[in-house]
């Protein structure tokens, strides 16, 4: 099993369609204060381009799972979520861990986990000039759509 996990540190209101390309964050709880709408990026949107890109490299459809951990007192009022996609809030991480521990154990293993590990490894990006060339590819994708 495959676990995507993504970490977002926003405080407010993170809210929106699961399917959407960016998603809402309004900055305040307080009904006596101004809220302010942000859009950021969706990181469930975020989350499946990293498993589309990852099974591709595979060259295999494994079972996976999205989790998005953001902070206790963060409100999620996402629409549209799809099954395998998961929001956790930071104190309940300890026994979400254990519990997919203890379910990957259940499943056969469909691909080797170095071999996996070798495949991050071969594409982290480790100087400031990859990480450049990095971010102009994308960005030339983006003018691209």
């Amino acid at each position: 099993m495959l676990v995507v996990l993504e970490y977002k540190y926003l405080s407010g209101t993170m809210s929106g369609d699961a399917n959407a390309k960016d998603i809402q964050l309004s900055s305040s709880k307080d009904k006596k204060v101004a809220k302010k709408l942000f859009r950021i990026k969706n990181p469930i949107s975020q989350n499946e381009n990293h498993i589309s890109n990852i099974n591709k490299v595979l060259n295999k459809d494994i079972m996976y799972v999205s989790i998005i951990v953001v902070p206790n007192e963060l409100d999620v009022q996402i629409s549209n979520i799809p099954d395998h996609v998961k929001f956790f809030k930071v104190q309940e991480l300890e026994t979400l861990i254990n519990e997919l521990s203890i379910q990957s154990k259940r499943y056969p293993e469909l691909v080797n986990v170095k071999e996996v590990l070798n495949i991050i490894e071969i594409f982290k990006i480790r100087t400031l000039a990859e990480k450049i060339r990095f971010r102009n590819k994308i960005k030339s994708k983006q003018g691209n759509k």
